[in-house]
């Protein structure tokens, strides 16, 4: 199909191997990051119920995705499932530091309401 590849060898278990190794260095990694995305929380807020909750839903987000993923029976490990880790610990990041930001500037036009009437 392709003349100017030459394929010298190919074994399914090697690959596999390749995948597994990645996808464990790569946990490492999401767990290196979700340790930084709770600092980060607890800079923003200084509330370790803030953080516990933020971090078990980014957790959370990740087991229910791999359940559904087992469910319909997707065996095959590739990249963008690795990858996947990191866009669910980035869009969850991001989801709670804008329900913090919408918090605290519902208080501050609330107080400012309050101050007008």
């Amino acid at each position: 199909k392709y003349p100017e590849i030459i394929v010298s060898w190919r074994n399914e278990y090697m690959t596999d191997l390749e995948a597994q190794e990645a996808l464990q260095n790569d946990a490492l990694w999401s767990l290196g990051a979700l340790c930084f995305i709770a600092i980060c929380i607890y800079v923003k807020v200084f509330n370790i119920f803030a953080v516990l909750a933020g971090v078990l839903g980014l957790v959370l987000s990740f087991t229910s995705a791999l359940y559904w993923q087992n469910f319909f029976e997707f065996n095959g490990l590739t990249a963008l499932h690795v990858a996947g880790i990191f866009v669910m610990l980035g869009i969850g990041c991001d989801d709670i530091f804008m329900t913090i930001d919408s918090y605290k500037h519902t208080e501050v036009e609330y107080h400012t309401q309050d101050e007008t009437s």
